[in-house]
């Protein structure tokens, strides 16, 4: 899921599309829009991140992630509605990242075998399509 989420904020226009409020809201609340079953879909959720307890320090810290170099939270935010579509957190460990490409921009996917499709390939990152690698053999 993150790495297709990172292939498609490469253009940050096309995450801003699947966002309600790209900035933080004083309530808390957010709606990311995934392409399912041939429409878009709106999951909202709050500003809440998992945290955990750490034995150097008693306070709750967020679990997992951090805020981007800008200091921008949106990434976890995605991953946090992104586990909410697909019922938990846990429904999102492996998969292909062709099918959330598809989720995220509700366009088209495929996938291609890397042997001899070079000059396919090249051809699709110079119309800037989001791409990511499968570390699967398939």
């Amino acid at each position: 899921m993150l790495a297709a989420a990172s292939a498609v904020a490469e253009v940050p226009a096309r995450i801003k599309s699947i966002t309600w409020n790209d900035s933080y809201d004083k309530k808390g609340a957010f709606r990311f829009y995934f392409w399912v079953k041939n429409k878009w879909l709106a999951i909202n959720i709050d500003d809440r991140l998992p945290a955990i307890r750490s034995s150097t320090n008693p306070t709750n810290v967020i679990a997992f992630t951090w805020p981007s170099s800008h200091g921008a939270w949106w990434m976890p935010l995605l991953e946090k509605a992104y586990a909410k579509l697909n019922g938990n957190y846990e429904n999102i460990v492996g998969g292909n990242p062709y099918e959330v490409l598809r989720t995220l921009t509700g366009m088209p996917t495929t996938s291609v075998r890397t042997a001899n499709n070079y000059k396919l390939l090249k051809k699709l990152a110079d119309k800037n399509y989001p791409m990511t690698a499968n570390c699967c053999n398939y």
